[in-house]
């Protein structure tokens, strides 16, 4: 367990499995992130991080806590989030690898918006608020597929149209995500 913060300096590498984390996990042009089986309290927060970041179960067979949001921006290295309960958003801006949702529980908004990616894979997610899926430039695929939206699903600007179906909404599945239903 730690009461505090863990912040990750300048090249290096943070891996966890069954942590406690009571405070905000971050870091700025760390190597590599592995935040696996561990409750984050607060934040999670990482931005021009070079190698992988994995983010939930090791194997996806239990359901880690972060009590905050999920917040990667910028960084360079494939994401994976997997099987997390996320009290606050998933928040995924200028990425520059492939980028990996799956199987979670998420309190407010899902924001996919400006990444560089080989493929965006959304898939199995539960959110309470909107999906937002906006100006990403993605190479193979952008996969949106059985998810339930309590909100809106709003996908506009990418450069390769969304696939999937089996998405459910509160409200309307608009724009590009008008026909992943």
């Amino acid at each position: 367990t730690v009461k505090g913060k863990v912040k990750v300096g300048i090249g290096s590498t943070l891996l966890t499995k069954g942590a406690d984390i009571k405070g905000n996990t971050m870091g700025k042009l760390a190597a590599r992130v592995e935040i696996l089986d561990t409750n984050v309290w607060g934040q999670i927060h990482f931005t021009r991080t070079a190698g992988p970041i994995t983010i939930g179960v090791a194997g996806c067979k239990v359901d880690p806590v972060a009590g905050g949001n999920i917040n990667l921006q910028n960084n360079f290295g494939p994401i994976a989030i997997c099987q997390m309960t996320v009290r606050n958003n998933i928040i995924l801006h200028n990425n520059h690898k492939s980028i990996g949702v799956f199987d979670n529980r998420v309190g407010n908004n899902i924001q996919a918006i400006g990444n560089h990616s080989n493929a965006i894979r959304l898939r199995n997610n539960v959110m309470r608020g909107n999906l937002l899926v906006h100006s990403n430039v993605v190479a193979k695929q952008l996969q949106i597929q059985d998810n339930t939206i309590g909100g809106n699903g709003n996908c506009l600007g990418n450069v390769i149209a969304p696939v999937g179906s089996g998405n459910t909404a509160g409200g309307a599945l608009a724009g590009q995500c008008s026909g992943l239903g």
